[in-house]
């Protein structure tokens, strides 16, 4: 055992032993989000080295917490709220421990008339409640998520040659899907965020005007710049833009809702080495980690 003695300023250290996690859960938007390849579509993105640099939500996410919170992906492609209802005690069993913060995000695929993903609003509303309940039994604070827009416009012109009727999403729908998200949210007292209204009002779009990515129902709009194509890379997915408007909403309400769960409030895991362990040597190892010589916090 080291005998040294360490210098009495080195006392107010605090840091934590153990490391908490945030939880994505959701489908294919959550899946991509540490995904590379998002950024194919952004063409508005900055040019280094002559390819355009696009923003990626889990890595932004992860830094923003590191030593703080492990930030534990679980997104599945093609899911809607009924798969999260009956798989979301075998997520939290997978992830173990230690869940502080969850992001719980359902609800493009859930407002697609597809059979094949489409559930009815009332039932959605009623899956989502459970899995909410699911996490806050574990003791995780939630942050639901609503579904974005849908690019009706932009994904006729991807899909060249296919009838519009036959697209099995709309943007209307969308809506209705993140209004009863909302509602949900609101009547659980939990915080909510509003990806629909959130993208289209980056691109100054006010109530009651025309609503940017929606095709015309003589589908006048059909060859013309969407608006938003730059935040959807299909129609439906995120691009490194749409990423950023649900990164910045997220840091926002854990601002607002969550101030303890802000980094700069919240203790490294082990000594921030700049700030503390500098003032120590090597050897004074033992004393701090293994004979538990400073106080800590464990959340």
């Amino acid at each position: 055992m080291s005998t040294t003695t360490l210098p009495s300023t080195v006392k107010s250290i605090t840091f934590d032993r153990a490391i908490g996690k945030l939880v994505l859960f959701g489908d294919s938007i959550t899946q991509r989000s540490y995904s590379l390849d998002e950024g194919r579509y952004d063409l508005t993105g900055p040019l280094v080295d002559n390819k355009r640099q696009s923003f990626i939500f889990g890595s932004a996410l992860t830094d923003l917490f590191r030593r703080r919170l492990d930030v534990v992906p679980r997104g599945y492609s093609g899911y809607c709220s009924e798969h999260a209802r009956y798989m979301v005690d075998d997520v939290i069993a997978g992830i173990g421990s230690g869940i502080k913060l969850v992001t719980i995000f359902f609800g493009s695929n859930d407002a697609s008339k597809d059979p094949n993903q489409c559930v009815p609003i009332a039932r959605y509303s009623d899956n989502i409640k459970y899995v909410i309940e699911r996490f806050q039994a574990v003791g995780a604070k939630v942050i639901l998520v609503g579904p974005a827009p849908h690019d009706e416009v932009h994904r006729n012109q991807i899909f060249k040659g296919s009838d519009p009727s036959l697209n099995p999403r709309s943007t209307l729908r969308n809506l209705e899907y993140s209004n009863a998200a909302k509602e949900l949210a609101g009547s659980l007292d939990i915080p909510f965020i509003d990806l629909w209204h959130t993208f289209l009002y980056s691109v100054g779009w006010e109530e009651g005007k025309p609503i940017p990515g929606k095709l015309a129902a003589d589908r006048s709009n059909a060859n013309t710049d969407s608006g938003i194509k730059h935040l959807l890379n299909d129609g439906l997915h995120f691009t490194g833009q749409g990423y950023e408007l649900w990164f910045r909403e997220l840091e926002k309400v854990i601002k607002d809702k969550f101030p303890e769960f802000v980094p700069e409030n919240m203790p490294f895991q082990y000594p921030d080495f700049g700030q503390d362990l500098i003032k120590l040597t090597p050897q004074d190892a033992e004393e701090i980690f293994k004979n538990h010589t400073l106080p800590h916090s464990r959340y």
